[in-house]
């Protein structure tokens, strides 16, 4: 009967050992996965970091279009300084003509003349403020495109970081857990293992040529490979 007992004792402790090794294989998958997403987590760090410096750059991009945009307007201002002028000294060329005209008729088309000259003039001045407005303007909508696809880049690296920092948090709770479990049930293994080992053994007449130590060392021999993890942070 007590050989009996011993047996089934032991059959028990091999059980509950295979239980632990396919348990601490699985905790060791785990483990594995645990690192990978520690370093992608790390990588998507850098990456934030390099997003942040290219904000910065843009800033001063945008820093820029600013003083261009007071720039556009100092020409806007000049250009309808100089058109108030341009329109007051035709008006003064316009009075002159007309009190010359009355004794020379050729005075008529040296005004004309002079009035076509001033338009063309104009003309030419304004085409080439416009031109420049034009660019200016082109330049500071290319900054603000630029910007408002760094913004949106920015938030979405922004979520990204904020859930893998979420996950990551969840996932070192649940390593802490299972390192404590994992301690738990090696504890028992090794306190099951020394009980066995220091049970006495019968030899009875079925079994007389079996060698007990032998016996004993085949379910309860400690795994040398039974790996224990630590908890990470």
């Amino acid at each position: 009967m007590q050989v009996d007992d011993l047996t089934a004792k032991l059959e028990t402790v091999s059980s509950k050992c295979l239980y632990l090794d396919a348990n601490n294989q699985l905790l060791t998958q785990e483990l594995t996965s645990m690192k990978e997403m520690q370093k992608k987590y790390e990588k998507l760090e850098k990456n934030k970091k390099k997003l942040e410096k290219q904000v910065v750059t843009l800033r001063s991009h945008v820093e820029f279009s600013m003083v261009e945009d007071n720039k556009i307007e100092q020409y806007k201002w000049e250009l309808e300084e100089r058109r108030l002028d341009i329109t007051e000294k035709s008006k003064k060329a316009n009075l002159f003509f007309q009190i010359q005209v009355e004794s020379q008729e050729s005075l008529g088309q040296i005004r004309e003349t002079n009035n076509a000259l001033i338009r063309n003039q104009m003309e030419i001045r304004i085409k080439d403020l416009e031109f420049e407005l034009s660019r200016m303007k082109s330049s500071q909508d290319f900054y603000k495109t630029e910007l408002e696809k760094y913004k949106q880049l920015y938030l979405e690296e922004l979520k990204v970081r904020m859930s893998l920092t979420n996950e990551l948090n969840k996932t070192n709770e649940k390593l802490a857990e299972t390192s404590t479990k994992l301690l738990v049930e090696t504890q028992q293994k090794k306190s099951l293992s020394n009980t066995i080992a220091m049970s006495p053994v019968l030899e009875l007449p079925s079994v007389r040529n079996m060698n007990n130590s032998s016996l004993l060392n085949r379910y309860v021999a400690p795994r040398e490979n039974l790996v224990t993890p630590t908890s990470s942070s």
